[in-house]
């Protein structure tokens, strides 16, 4: 049967809807064969109709300005009946509804609703089921911007709106892969029914979009489509920066429409409808304006003095403001250039500082790891430990002091490896032992920390020293010091709890709001003091995602609190550690460096996994003999930055414009002193893979390495 009208029909269900004038065909309950009929003839014309279904409404669905919401008595004393309605926004459109911002289509339903005195209340969902769930109990009674999904409309008794713009489509892949035999799809969903049919495509079943990309993430699935406004949400988010999101033509249809639960009356569906065509919001509805046509400037001039006077007196106040705003972006704009040029001054000196100063420490601390496995008397190991020790912290001030930028940004760059608390407060305790004894001051350490946790040596050590130079710095002599270490095993990870308690000076509660920005020296200042100590604790808990607390009176002390949660890892030794990078066993790298003694250091590092490598002493060398090896010789180049008669920034470049077979493909790695942002950014400019800063830590090395290959497996 086939009505152009709803009304009295309650008995009946909207199948389809052809065209804007607001026709419905419908069957009775009993005839539910032929239903089934025409669903899946609808459904087959979605899939395989190519452009028939919107060519005919090109061809007939043209805007009406005469059905400007003239609705019928029927469907006002259904809108005069209604309290509230429950309208299902997604997550990207609710967080910018909590902001004050809605979609136009949200916005369309509250506009007209709102102005009928009917309540118009929005939700979100956890996942596709709990949204399915809660409208098909009638808990949310419509969802904008839906698929034309007739399969799921029918299954979940919903009905559904006139189409409204299609929606842009997604084509998302993982980085590399280009296998297009899997597809990650929401379980129940129009496309679910649609790939069901295909016998060449797999399907991997989720439970929501975000579930499907961590499938393509992990290697699960292959690839998926997501439309626009999910899209745009989950491309920025870091957890899934792997995978490529493209925008391609489907095989199906798109468009989307308003989903109405049947929980309430198909005159509600009516009402939408007419939304969707009347101007303004029907797509490409013209507003006519009328009694313009004549209108000259004189006529306008004489019928209007006033508002041509306001409007002349506008147009002089925006030519002044203009010249002022042009004069003042002309003096600011000396002023930035004077300061881009200082900063620029500040940067190159910076750059020399780090070069100059990491190149020695990457000789120290290099021969310092190599050697520790030999065979050495006691006291020689035990040394060497401490200078190790020593050197890492220098390392993390010497970092802390040249990457200003970060320390202004509050950002740390963390390097978690396998590590047990308590030996780097081993390491803490000998160091901080001569600067206590100094000052006649004991420092009493309690931990017993033996698990192996996913952190960073360095960091926790830099944390640890700056406390407790805090609590020497500002204690008198003959006092003593508590250190307090407890790790907590919370099933899936530790956390660390960690005290530092003093009979110090003491801090007030006005200097305990400023304490932990940077240069802030408190009212002590005639004590020597940089003012970056407790700064950089609080930049390191925050990078970790923990707490960091005080507790103080002014004569009495202060006690820092700190809590940081660290996953867990399994111990193991050196033996065991190398073992991890076998895929790494007799490949050959091209080494570009020209210190000898950095270029031994990274030669004996990576014999330690049995790497071969070829030396080179500057960017010319490096290019000459990558240009004459075969294909396939080097596994992958490490690039020193700064050399002589080449650099390895132009050297990289030539590599990759060379005519080499290798070229494109052969992975490049700076390992440079120049460990600045904008160092890894003109590395990754240049064409290189990835940047490492000196000094260089072996395990840190050999992950990078290895994830050459298994980038490479996946591309295969």
């Amino acid at each position: 049967m086939v009505f152009s009208s709803i009304r009295g029909l309650s008995d009946c269900k909207i199948v389809h809807v052809l065209g804007s004038n607001v026709f419905y065909p419908v069957v009775l309950p009993k005839n539910a064969s032929f239903l089934e009929e025409y669903d899946k003839v609808i459904i087959e014309l979605e899939n395989y109709g190519g452009s028939l279904l919107s060519d005919l409404d090109e061809l007939y669905k043209k805007p009406d300005a005469s059905l400007a919401m003239s609705i019928t008595k029927e469907e006002e004393a259904y809108i005069d009946s209604l309290d509230s309605l429950t309208v299902f926004l997604g997550s990207k459109e609710y967080a910018d509804y909590e902001k004050g911002t809605l979609s136009e289509n949200a916005s369309m339903l509250n506009d007209y609703f709102s102005s009928c005195g009917v309540q118009v209340k929005f939700v979100q969902a956890d996942t596709m089921s709990d949204l399915n769930e809660r409208f098909a109990s009638g808990e949310i009674d419509i969802i904008p911007g839906f698929s034309r999904d007739y399969a799921w409309a029918k299954e979940h008794h919903a009905y559904l709106s006139f189409p409204l713009l299609s929606n842009v489509e997604y084509l998302v892949r993982k980085w590399g892969n280009s296998s297009m035999k899997r597809i990650a799809l929401v379980k129940g969903t129009y496309l679910d029914s649609y790939y069901a049919k295909r016998e060449d495509v797999e399907i991997v079943s989720c439970m929501t979009i975000a579930e499907c990309l961590d499938a393509i993430k992990d290697g699960k699935a292959d690839y998926t489509y997501v439309a626009e406004w999910y899209g745009n949400n989950y491309a920025s988010m870091n957890r899934f920066s792997s995978l490529l999101f493209t925008v391609v033509q489907v095989p199906f249809s798109t468009q989307s429409c308003f989903a109405v639960s049947d929980k309430q009356s198909p005159l509600l569906v009516a009402v939408i409808n007419r939304l969707i065509a009347s101007p303004p919001f029907a797509p490409d509805s013209g507003m006519p304006v009328a009694g313009m046509q004549n209108l000259t400037l004189k006529k306008f001039i004489c019928q209007n003095p006033g508002i041509f006077i306001a409007l002349l007196v506008a147009l002089i106040a925006l030519v002044v403001i203009s010249i002022i705003l042009f004069l003042f972006m002309s003096y600011k704009s000396r002023k930035n250039e004077e300061l881009r040029k200082a900063n620029g001054v500040k940067a190159e000196f910076y750059a020399n500082m780090s070069h100059e100063m990491r190149t020695p420490l990457n000789i120290i601390m290099g021969l310092l790891a190599l050697d520790k496995n030999e065979k050495l008397p006691v006291s020689v190991t035990a040394d060497m430990q401490k200078m190790e020790s020593a050197a890492s912290h220098l390392l993390g001030l010497v970092n802390d002091i040249l990457d200003s930028s970060d320390l202004d940004k509050r950002k740390f760059t963390l390097c978690d490896v396998p590590c047990v608390i308590g030996e780097v407060l081993g390491e803490v305790e000998q160091f901080m032992s001569v600067p206590a004894k100094e000052k006649d001051i004991t420092i009493l350490y309690t931990h017993d920390d033996t698990a192996s946790v996913m952190a960073d040596p360095l960091r926790i050590r830099q944390l640890v020293v700056n406390l407790i130079s805090n609590a020497l710095k500002f204690s008198k002599g003959r006092t003593v010091v508590r250190v307090t270490s407890l790790l907590k095993d919370d099933d899936d990870r530790y956390t660390w709890y960690l005290s530092v308690a003093d009979k110090g000076y003491g801090i007030s509660g006005e200097m305990q709001e400023n304490m932990f920005l940077l240069f802030v020296r408190g009212a002590y200042d005639y004590l020597p003091s940089s003012g970056l100590g407790l700064s950089i604790v609080k930049g390191i808990v925050d990078a970790y995602g923990g707490k960091v607390e005080v507790e103080s009176q002014v004569g009495k002390g202060s006690t820092f609190f700190v809590s940081i949660p660290f996953k867990k890892t399994p111990r193991s030794s050196e033996e065991q550690v190398l073992s991890e990078y076998g895929v790494l066993q007799g490949k050959t790298v091209l080494v570009a460096e020209d210190n000898p003694v950095n270029a031994e250091v990274l030669k004996r590092i990576l014999g330690k996994i049995s790497v071969s490598v070829v030396l080179a002493v500057n960017g010319r060398e490096a290019l000459d003999i990558f240009s004459s090896a075969t294909p396939g010789t080097f596994f992958c180049v490490l690039m020193d930055i700064r050399m002589p008669v080449m650099d390895g920034i132009e050297s990289a470049k030539a590599i990759r414009l060379s005519s080499h077979p290798d070229a494109m493909v052969i992975p490049i790695i700076a390992i440079s002193a120049n460990a600045s942002e904008q160092d890894r950014t003109l590395s990754l400019e240049a064409g290189m893979n990835a940047h490492l800063a000196k000094p260089v830590i072996p395990r840190m090395l050999f992950d990078t390495l290895a994830g050459l290959i298994d980038q490479s497996s996946s591309v295969m």
